[in-house]
C-alpha cells in the first residue's frame, strides 16, 4: 500500500492509498476499455494520477495524522488535497463523501484518534456517524467506478497518466478498426 506524508499548517498527515490487485480492480470500468490490457493500463494510470496528487504535497513525518485516500481519483490535484487536509486538521476524525454522497473518498484521523475505515457502499453514512464531513473540491469527490464516473472526471480534468492511457487506448481502437 503506497504511503506518503503531507504537512498542513497544524497537522502532518501520512496518506495511505489502498488499491485492489488486477484483474479485479475497477471491474465495473472494464467495459470502458477495449481489452484486459487496456483496462490494466487505465487502472494503473488512474492510480498514478491519484498518487501523484498525494506525493506533490508530501513531507515525511510518520508519527502524525493518518489519512486513507481512495486510489481512483484521477482529477484530484495536490492543492485540493492540501486544502482538505488543512480542514481535516480541525477535527479529530473527518471524511469526504463521494460525488453521490454515499461513498467515501478520504478518511482522516488526527492524533490521538485511531483511523477506523468502513469503506464500501454506504460508507459515507458509516463514517458520518463518528466523523465530520469535510468540504472538498470536485476532484476529491469524483472517484471512478464506472464509465460514467470516468466521463465526469474527464470533464473536471484528469491527470497526465490517465489522459495518456485513454489516448493510447483510443489510438489502438482506431488502428484496429482501420485494418
Amino acid at each position: 500500500m503506497p504511503r506518503w506524508t503531507v504537512r498542513t499548517a497544524t497537522v502532518r498527515w501520512t496518506v495511505l492509498v489502498p488499491v485492489k490487485a488486477l484483474p479485479s480492480a475497477k471491474s465495473r470500468l472494464a467495459g470502458f476499455s477495449a481489452d484486459a490490457d487496456a483496462h490494466a493500463r487505465l487502472v494503473h494510470a488512474i492510480r498514478e494520477d491519484t498518487l501523484r496528487a498525494a506525493r506533490d504535497a508530501r513531507d515525511r513525518w510518520p508519527d502524525d495524522g493518518v489519512a486513507a485516500l481512495v486510489g481512483d481519483l484521477p482529477a484530484l490535484t495536490s492543492a485540493e488535497l492540501g486544502r482538505t487536509l488543512a480542514a481535516a486538521a480541525e477535527h479529530e476524525t473527518a471524511f469526504v463523501p463521494d460525488a453521490f454522497g454515499t461513498g467515501t473518498t478520504l478518511l482522516t484521523a488526527r492524533p490521538p484518534a485511531t483511523l477506523d475505515p468502513h469503506f464500501g457502499p454506504g460508507s459515507a453514512a458509516r463514517h458520518g456517524a463518528h466523523a465530520a464531513a469535510l468540504p472538498a473540491g470536485p476532484g476529491l469527490r469524483q472517484d471512478v467506478d464506472t464509465a460514467d464516473d470516468l466521463r465526469a472526471a474527464l470533464l473536471l480534468g484528469v491527470g497526465p497518466r490517465t489522459l495518456a492511457a485513454l489516448a493510447a487506448q483510443s489510438s489502438a481502437v482506431h488502428c484496429h478498426g482501420a485494418s
